[in-house]
């Protein structure tokens, strides 16, 4: 777990350093919107 952890960080890392955006050029609407997308492919309720 530790190292998944440790991992997911220096994404983080990696993504400002490369596009100066933390997260990749998500906002919190974009990934609720990103999630409601991906469920509704899997069927289920959003």
């Amino acid at each position: 777990m530790d190292a998944a952890f440790s991992w997911h960080h220096f994404a983080h890392a990696h993504n400002e350093l490369l596009s100066g955006d933390k997260l990749g050029g998500y906002d919190a609407k974009a990934m609720a919107q990103a999630n409601k997308q991906a469920a509704l492919k899997a069927g289920e309720d959003a």
